[in-house]
């Protein structure tokens, strides 16, 4: 279920005792470790998202960063629509003037995902 409004850093730490693994695509170390608490961390690459398989993993949280890297946070969740991906995707973001709008943005171009923007 998708949350209504962008949620503080801290919340992310609270889902550290959840089951099942990270994939961090393009997020600093201290970040996935942080979202990851005691899961698993797996990296990938922006390229493999499409072979990656995610659309027959369960209980798995992508972690990415709103802006950075190959690709932002929309082309990512875009990417991870197509190959079919319906899980949770964190998005970490800095301090925006309006984070509910970029929320509504991420989370209308992943329907079939609950997407949470983390700003920090």
């Amino acid at each position: 279920m998708p949350i209504d409004d962008a949620i503080p850093e801290g919340d992310a730490a609270r889902r550290q005792n959840e089951t099942g693994s990270v994939v961090s695509i393009g997020l600093p170390d201290t970040v996935a470790q942080r979202l990851a608490g005691q899961r698993p961390i797996v990296s990938l690459a922006v390229k493999d998202i499409h072979t990656a398989g995610l659309d027959r993993q369960d209980n798995v949280e992508i972690g990415c960063l709103l802006l950075g890297g190959d690709m932002d946070a929309l082309d990512i969740i875009t990417n991870l629509g197509k190959a079919g991906f319906c899980g949770v995707v964190t998005v970490f973001s800095p301090l925006l003037p309006n984070p509910r709008m970029v929320e509504r943005e991420l989370r209308s171009a992943g329907k079939a995902m609950t997407v949470r923007l983390v700003v920090r």
